[in-house]
């Protein structure tokens, strides 16, 4: 049984929505902030478990170490295409944010400083190994719930 990567594409940008919606309300309504780096990780692993709960449904099995690892790949790769495309979406609709973010890291020649680009990549890196990660703990998370629930339950 393949991965269904558009599934996993729909559950991440509707976790990633979601998350959105409920920060913004919090903040709006109860003057509560919840933003955290944390936050921008629950759309992977909402996806990831999700396709391990199919994976699980119509194998009756947890995905072999290499299917994991082989889908936490392309996950990992799909995460940022999305990261970036709901990066250039956000730069359309709200400049300002964008620019404040740009700013940081642009010094006033309009350069990248050099510490600033080692940051940055620092950073990505960190951000790929952890999806890469997450993606494949919660894939075979997502499996073993499915197949527990199934015993639990019953077919």
């Amino acid at each position: 049984a393949n991965m269904n990567y558009l599934r996993y594409i729909g559950v991440s940008l509707g976790t990633q929505l979601a998350v959105a919606v409920t920060v913004w309300a919090l903040d709006r309504f109860l003057d509560v902030q919840i933003s955290s780096s944390g936050m921008s990780m629950i759309p992977a692993m909402m996806a990831a478990m999700d396709q391990g709960d199919v994976f699980a449904r119509k194998t009756g099995r947890v995905p072999e170490p290499g299917v994991a690892w082989r889908f936490a790949a392309i996950a990992t790769l799909i995460t940022i295409c999305l990261s970036v495309g709901v990066t250039l979406l956000v730069g359309l609709f709200l400049p300002d944010e964008v620019a404040a973010v740009k700013d940081m890291f642009v010094g006033s020649r309009g350069s990248l400083g050099g510490a600033m680009v080692g940051f940055a990549a620092l950073i990505l890196g960190l951000v790929l190994v952890v999806t890469l990660l997450i993606s494949r703990f919660f894939v075979t998370f997502g499996a073993k719930n499915r197949l527990k629930s199934q015993k639990s339950v019953g077919p």
